[in-house]
């Protein structure tokens, strides 16, 4: 399948950074990996880091257990499946490059909001936005995770992590019954996934010592951060 163990090792060690990222702050081992594993080898992206993904919020998820927001998460799943559908929708309608322009351009913004102190109340109807948002953002940009990483950015850091990793799975879910209906998933995209294993399982574990780090004071800035980080990028691939 792959015959240059130097690819095999430098995919292993990006999932291994990716999901170190999430086991500290819930989500983010795609916004990580996803873009460095396309440069690797792009048989690596979509399915085998969803897969691989699915496996990393599935760690998270277990070790937080007691401590998920399950009111916030269900409805912010409720708002997730139809604005999964809106963004498909949207992206048949409109110029991609310019939609993850605007995607990018929006989380940017409320990132730069947070910052100087804008927030989003945790009502019925902002989780349940949030999560039609996510599934936009996700289908035209990537940026799934984002939109609960800034309405979740002063909760604790274990419920941050707990909620935010379970979300990941169901999304994850979400889009590999999607791809499995498209074929897009099969024995190579199982063995691609399998060669990323490794690095999810190292990657998690080097993330139980961090994350007491972060819980004094640090995860909110990391958290806005990455997202950050992530939208920037999207928007240096759109103008490239």
């Amino acid at each position: 399948m792959i015959e240059n163990l130097t690819t095999v090792a430098e995919a292993m060690a990006i999932e291994a950074v990716g999901a170190g990222v999430q086991g500290m702050l819930g989500f983010g081992i795609n916004l990580v990996a996803a873009p460095l594993l396309e440069l690797v080898d792009p048989r690596f992206v979509p399915a085998p880091l969803i897969l691989a993904g699915l496996v990393s919020g599935l760690l998270v998820a277990v070790r937080e257990r007691g401590a998920t927001d399950r009111r916030g998460l269900g409805l912010a799943m409720v708002g997730r499946v139809p604005g999964t559908a809106l963004g498909v929708l949207v992206v048949l309608l409109a110029p991609g490059g310019t939609l993850r322009i605007i995607v990018a351009s929006v989380v940017i913004v409320a990132v730069i909001s947070s910052l100087v102190g804008w927030r989003v109340r945790m009502t019925p109807s902002s989780l349940v936005g949030t999560g039609v948002a996510s599934g936009i953002m996700g289908t035209v940009a990537g940026l799934g995770g984002t939109p609960m990483g800034i309405v979740y950015q002063d909760a604790g850091g274990p419920t941050l992590r707990a909620t935010l990793a379970r979300y990941a799975v169901l999304g994850a879910g979400l889009s590999l019954i999607a791809l499995w209906t498209a074929g897009k998933i099969g024995p190579q995209q199982l063995v691609m996934a399998g060669i990323l294993l490794p690095g999810v399982v190292v990657g998690f574990l080097a993330s139980a010592p961090l994350r007491p780090v972060l819980d004094r004071g640090r995860l909110r800035p990391a958290i806005l951060g990455l997202i950050g980080l992530a939208a920037l990028a999207v928007l240096v691939q759109s103008f490239a």
